[in-house]
């Protein structure tokens, strides 16, 4: 089941301030972190949060939202690139 939530965006300009609707997939959560745990997707999320914002493709949060949320899924997580797209 995909993490859902909704907050402000910071730390890029691009996006600072504005408020997103957002669903996580645990498969692209476990993909960002690139560990195999089994503890709740919230946990997860909740421990490695920095660590898996930094591997979204910033293509992501140009999506059309489904059921206004924007959906971040595996193929948006970068495939072990440093920074970037």
């Amino acid at each position: 089941m995909p993490l859902k939530f909704q907050g402000t965006l910071a730390g890029d300009p691009q996006f600072e301030g504005m408020k997103r609707r957002v669903t996580i997939t645990r498969a692209a959560i476990l993909k960002a972190i690139d560990l195999p745990l089994t503890f709740a997707t919230q946990d997860i999320y909740d421990e490695f949060f920095s660590d898996i914002w930094m591997q979204v493709r910033s293509e992501a949060w140009h999506k059309r939202p489904e059921g206004g949320a924007i959906r971040i899924d595996v193929e948006d997580i970068r495939d072990g690139e440093p920074g970037g797209n």
